[in-house]
């Protein structure tokens, strides 16, 4: 690049500014520069006299004292052509003086001299060789006779090519062919204070900000003009920067005009799209999980309490968040054993079920007028028996079923849903009779398959099957139901699962054990679930055998299936019907029931596999499986239990959760630090999750190092100083939390030796 000289330009927020001029790279001396942040731009120029290159840096300049600053000049790799006509009103204004520069975010700055037509009210000026890019021209209109400000305006360009700049009028652009006009009128309201609030300096990619122009001093009204990097975006005073911008700096202008087309001021911000923060990893559970005697592990978790996300009731009002201990207010739920027994409070710590995620019951229908689904959310469903939308349940066993998988939770009323916040979307195959379709009827067969093809065209993403049909029923029957599972998960992806089955009387001479999973529980696309007791031993009703696979276990009750027990040993949910009138121990919420059996254990892996979809939307099917599969617990009760009787073993929701990476930015895990303390303290800015968040939320933190270490302090301060968190030799696992809020971020989280 050759450079003959260099033109030096500095500005202050404050609006100092200096202008000097150098023939070589030896420094330019600038004196009497008013203390404070300072912007210095340098063009490089050649023997022609046209910009060749251009750098810009900042500096603090420091009160009687000499700064030294170098800026590096970056080569142009285009140049364009670009031609400016300012007009003015000639009987108001007469013969002004126009001062205009263009500049660029590069370092490139030139003043602009124009050719004026007094006649016709107009400045013209053609600048040759301008470095393609967006540009910022500003045209000030004075009084020649006494400086006074006549009018004003800020204009943005991109410059594509030598003679294809495009037409840009103030605040709007037509991409037509021609040059750069600015209208400039008469300031119609001096000194507007505009103001552009909702806006941090930085934001992560994938994470969008949302900003907001105000005029603060008068009332308008106004129309907005917004410009990031010079380009023309929108025309409202909100303007949404979303996710999609790629990791960089970027500067945010909005111009503001009167109504009669008046520019009455502007406002900028800078926001840095900076990369995401790693992926959370939770520390692991051994005692001593680091070596060193001072090496901690410091992680987060968040918790939305918007009504938009993951904590949504039905009629849209936002769930109040579970306490520090994850347990729910339903009066009823230290009776649900099988949901302690799975940890499913801690799985809530980490993750709710989401509206998004429809799990289709395949079943008797379901009794959505029971009082403790008043906050679980419906989707339309279907009855193929019928061919009409009714999908009442007169029997029960379908709302039990769907009571499991998302009974209202934390409604200080009745009973939890294991994936509380999930749609149910009911299929009605069942109409008169108690239990499974009749092999002796094969259209209700029949009527499954054409329910499981319904649920699937109509946005089922969990198809849960607690029934099935003896293996000896109709050939054809059979392969149409398979043939409607095939469909929906080969070719939709949709997971479906089902009762492995019950055996009813283990020791009868014409049914002796093991008996084949039933159908449709028995075709590999399906997830085969059996049952387990209180304590996690293998149900002795549980179906298995050699013939087809048992795929995994759940809680599915008592030792006796299908019977509701006076031991409370059963699932316990809202019921109705005739599973109601039958039931000999019901709960003190009006509609429960305890009932035990496979079709009992199969929503609870139902359930598992709507938080999962919940956690990351795009898992596959076989995501899925591995994730439930591979994290569950062997079952080796009662003695002599082999793997054939158990599939991979019982349901572990906590680690399978844990085995997922998210796809969403609530609720997310993040490590925020792990180091040695070495004797002083570190302290991380934490814009909340992951320095994603832009809504109030509650934020866990996980402190865990190596009890052979010294004690240490945890203490989190909000951006005004005070202590919203406090640990004081903290526990060598200690858990604290506070609530987010946007207006008070960043926080500032601290680790140090305690005292």
């Amino acid at each position: 690049m050759e450079i003959e000289s260099f033109d030096v330009h500095g500005s202050a927020p404050s609006g100092g500014t200096f202008t000097a001029t150098a023939t070589d790279a030896t420094p330019v001396l600038i004196t009497s520069l008013k203390p404070g942040e300072w912007t210095i731009a340098v063009t490089a120029r050649n023997s022609d006299g046209a910009a060749v290159g251009a750098g810009t840096a900042q500096t603090t300049i420091q009160a009687d004292a000499t700064n030294t600053l170098v800026v590096h000049v970056t080569p142009f790799e285009g140049f364009g052509h670009l031609f400016l006509a300012v007009g003015w009103n000639a009987a108001d204004i007469g013969t002004p003086q126009v001062e205009a520069t263009l500049t660029q975010p590069t370092g490139f700055h030139q003043t602009l001299e124009f050719t004026i037509d007094t006649v016709n009210g107009l400045g013209f000026v053609s600048v040759p060789d301008v470095p393609t890019g967006y540009h910022v021209v500003t045209v000030q209109l004075l009084d020649g006779g006494n400086d006074v400000n006549l009018g004003s305006a800020t204009a943005v360009r991109i410059v594509h090519g030598e003679h294809t700049s495009g037409r840009f009028e103030f605040g709007r652009t037509t991409h037509s062919y021609g040059g750069v006009t600015v209208e400039i009128t008469p300031e119609a309201i001096p000194g507007l204070a505009v103001e552009i609030i909702g806006a941090g300096t930085e934001k992560q990619l994938h994470e969008a900000v949302e900003l907001n122009a105000v005029v603060t001093n008068e009332s308008g009204p106004f129309t907005f003009f917004w410009f990031v990097n010079g380009v023309a975006f929108g025309g409202t005073p909100a303007f949404l920067f979303d996710d999609s911008w790629p990791v960089g700096e970027y500067t945010l202008d909005v111009a503001v005009i009167t109504a009669d087309g008046m520019s009455a001021g502007s406002a900028s911000v800078t926001i840095d799209v900076t990369e995401s923060d790693p992926a959370f990893t939770y520390p692991g559970e051994s005692a001593a999980p680091f070596p060193g005697a001072e090496e901690y592990v410091l992680a987060g978790r968040w918790y939305s309490t918007d009504p938009d996300d993951r904590f949504t009731r039905a009629d849209g009002t936002s769930v109040p968040p579970l306490g520090p201990d994850g347990l729910p207010d339903d009066p009823e739920f230290a009776d649900q054993w099988h949901f302690l027994e799975l940890a499913v409070p801690e799985v809530w710590q980490l993750v709710t079920a989401h509206a998004s995620v429809t799990v289709a019951v395949v079943d008797t229908g379901v009794d959505q007028s029971l009082s403790d689904f008043s906050e679980t959310v419906f989707v339309p469903g279907w009855n193929p028996v019928d061919g009409t939308d009714d999908t009442t349940d007169s029997i029960g066993h379908g709302t039990h079923v769907a009571g499991t998988i998302a009974q209202s939770t934390n409604n200080a009323y009745g009973l939890a849903g294991m994936a509380h916040g999930a749609s149910i979307m009911p299929i009605k195959i069942v109409s008169s009779i108690m239990g499974p379709p009749d092999p002796a009827a094969p259209s209700l067969v029949v009527a499954a398959a054409d329910g499981i093809t319904w649920a699937v065209d109509n946005g089922a993403q969990i198809i849960n099957l607690s029934w099935g049909i003896d293996l000896n029923a109709d050939p054809a029957d059979i392969e149409y139901l398979h043939d409607a599972v095939k469909y929906a998960v080969n070719e939709n992806g949709v997971i479906v699962i089902a009762s492995a089955g019950n055996i009813d009387e283990p020791d009868d001479p014409d049914n002796p054990p093991p008996p084949d999973v039933s159908i449709p529980a028995a075709f590999p696309e399906v997830i085969a679930v059996g049952a387990t007791m209180p304590g996690g031993a293998r149900a002795p009703y549980s179906a298995w055998g050699p013939g087809s696979e048992l795929d995994i276990m759940a809680p599915g009750g008592c030792a006796n299936s299908d019977i509701s027990d006076l031991d409370r040993c059963g699932i316990l949910q809202q019921t109705t019907g005739l599973m109601l009138s039958q039931a000999p121990l019901l709960g003190t919420t009006a509609g429960a029931a305890y009932w035990s059996g496979t079709s009992h254990a199969a929503p609870h892996v139902s359930a598992l596999a709507a938080l999962l979809r919940s956690l990351n939307r795009n898992l596959t099917v076989e995501q899925l499986r591995t994730a439930i599969f591979s994290t569950a617990d062997e079952v080796t009760q009662p003695p002599g239990t082999t793997p054939e009787q158990v599939g991979a073993g019982v349901i572990n929701p906590l680690a399978a959760v844990l085995s997922i990476e998210p796809d969403y930015v609530f609720g997310e895990r993040w490590v925020i630090g792990g180091s040695t303390l070495g004797g002083s303290s570190e302290t991380w800015r934490i814009r909340g999750d992951a320095g994603r968040l832009k809504m109030t939320g509650r934020v866990e933190l996980l402190l865990r190092y190596d009890p052979s270490g010294d004690p240490v302090t945890l203490t989190v301060r909000d951006n005004t100083g005070e202590i919203v968190a406090l640990s004081v030799n903290a526990a060598p696992e200690q858990v604290v939390w506070y609530t987010y809020d946007p207006l008070r971020s960043p926080y500032v989280i601290d680790v140090s030796p305690a005292e």
